[in-house]
């Protein structure tokens, strides 16, 4: 499918519709790889962890199924974490809106819900935009 929206993509460029590239292939691109894009991520990842040994935080490898439902149906919520983010800008951030937070904690917190929000905020944004070019077009 990624494959399809790119060449969309492409023929949007050579025909050189703005419409159909910004409006509407970019939206489909930007949406696909936000929502399934992640969980291709997700995938590799876990392969990539030796579950005989789990990070802090984890105890049994997470469902991904169960990790792609919840992204939608109960956003910033993961009950299966499979990732933290070490000492990043956003943890810093974070520290200093989350006074509970202490001197441990701001270099070290579960950043999974955090970005699957972000990812699920793009993926709705998207479809109103995707719609609206529709309507253009007709």
């Amino acid at each position: 499918m990624t494959f399809g929206i790119i060449l969309k993509l492409g023929n949007a460029a050579y025909f050189g519709s703005a419409l159909d590239f910004w409006g509407e292939s970019v939206p489909q691109l930007l949406f696909m790889l936000s929502l399934f894009g992640y969980v291709v991520f997700l995938i590799f990842f876990k392969w990539s962890i030796d579950w005989s040994d789990p990070p802090d935080g984890a105890s049994a490898p997470p469902s991904l199924v169960d990790t792609l439902i919840s992204i939608a149906l109960t956003p910033g919520t993961v009950v299966d974490q499979m990732y933290v983010c070490c000492c990043t800008l956003s943890a810093h951030l974070l520290h200093l809106f989350c006074a509970s937070l202490t001197a441990h904690d701001h270099c070290r917190y579960n950043g999974q819900p955090v970005v699957q929000v972000l990812l699920l905020l793009v993926a709705f944004i998207c479809v109103p935009v995707m719609l609206y070019v529709v309507q253009l077009n007709n």
